[in-house]
């Protein structure tokens, strides 16, 4: 059982995490690095994407992986890449339920962030 329960993005938890602000038609990477003692599914709503890198190491585009999920073990470094495709607001969160609400706390979120379409 771990001794913490608050779970954050760059150290805020949702709402203070600040969206990922994206273009249509950009190509958007980012950079997941797991600094817990537990595993996040990190999940993405409205797009795909590829696996482009782990622990610092490129992967071979043949092996990329496309996907929407993806778990992120302790100490690991995943790069993924999406194609800005689907104009709206969407919800990028780990996919445990007690990571996304803190424990389920009814005044902060955790780890969930937005991915928002500007002009």
């Amino acid at each position: 059982m771990s001794m913490y329960d608050i779970f954050t993005i760059n150290g805020k938890a949702y709402p203070d995490t600040a969206p990922l602000l994206v273009r249509y038609g950009e190509r958007v990477r980012i950079r997941l690095g797991n600094l817990s003692m537990d595993s996040h599914p990190m999940h993405f709503h409205g797009h795909d994407f590829m696996t482009t890198a782990v622990g610092g190491n490129i992967i071979p585009f043949v092996a990329r992986l496309k996907r929407n999920t993806i778990n992120v073990a302790p100490g690991e470094t995943w790069n993924i890449e999406f194609f800005a495709n689907n104009p709206g607001n969407w919800v990028f969160h780990c996919h445990k339920p007690h990571h996304t609400t803190n424990m389920h706390s009814m005044n902060m979120g955790g780890m969930l962030t937005i991915i928002r379409y500007v002009q």
